[in-house]
């Protein structure tokens, strides 16, 4: 771990070796600072998926501290969910689930709505049976690389996914663990998110029986939106 005022040892560090920024792990929500979540909601919704979406107490004009309370209700049913579905194997719920989980990642997974054909062309089920298969599992690197073959699916959300089925075991790799940790801008490196693993669960180790891999990893999600967290992705991409 590296001190994170310490600019000038962040700055040299190489690009793609692994390295964590020394803050508090606190087990606190996850808080983001832009309501992409409402977004998300807009582009599914209008896409004629508002059948999935219609048990949700939903505000278009919802502000910040809406939207991460949001997050969490949201985090809340998708694991209820999950649980439903391994009692009681059903299509339509395992759809909702995957709906879901794009929608709590927010507007970056729109694509699979939108692009390549739209979401009913994007989404195969057997993929996504299998990828479920494989976490419960717990083969984890082998269910991410399994849903990336879906189209419009990268290791982005293919990870989130993995987050939810694994009851949050296994790590989100997107685009900000990548620049924080590896001074990547891109998560789809297929060497990465294996050694992201291993050295998240070897920090969780080390820091003892209450601190998680999730924890940490929220953590690091929460730290990356202040300005600390801003300057260290800055200094790692050397784009100051």
């Amino acid at each position: 771990m590296i001190d994170p005022n310490d600019n000038e040892t962040i700055e040299n560090l190489e690009r793609e070796e692994i390295n964590f920024p020394r803050i508090q792990f606190i087990d606190n929500p996850l808080q983001r600072n832009r309501t992409t979540i409402i977004e998300a909601y807009t582009n599914i919704f209008n896409k004629g998926y508002a059948a999935y979406l219609a048990d949700l107490d939903w505000d278009r004009d919802g502000d910040i501290d809406w939207q991460n309370n949001m997050l969490q209700h949201l985090h809340g049913i998708i694991l209820q969910m999950i649980e439903a579905y391994r009692n009681n194997n059903n299509d339509e719920l395992l759809k909702k689930i995957f709906i879901y989980i794009q929608l709590w990642g927010g507007n970056a997974g729109r694509n699979i709505f939108l692009q390549s054909g739209g979401f009913e062309h994007n989404f195969n089920i057997k993929i996504y049976k299998k990828f479920v298969k494989l976490t419960i599992n717990s083969e984890f690197n082998n269910a991410r690389i399994r849903l990336n073959k879906m189209t419009q699916i990268g290791t982005a959300f293919s990870t989130k996914h993995l987050h939810f089925w694994s009851n949050t075991e296994a790590p989100i790799y997107d685009s900000i663990i990548s620049k924080i940790v590896f001074g990547r801008k891109n998560p789809n490196n297929k060497a990465d998110y294996p050694r992201y693993m291993t050295a998240l669960y070897d920090l969780a180790e080390e820091e003892g029986p209450n601190v998680t891999s999730s924890i940490i990893e929220r953590s690091i999600f929460n730290w990356s939106d202040t300005e600390e967290g801003k300057l260290w992705s800055d200094l790692r991409m050397k784009t100051l």
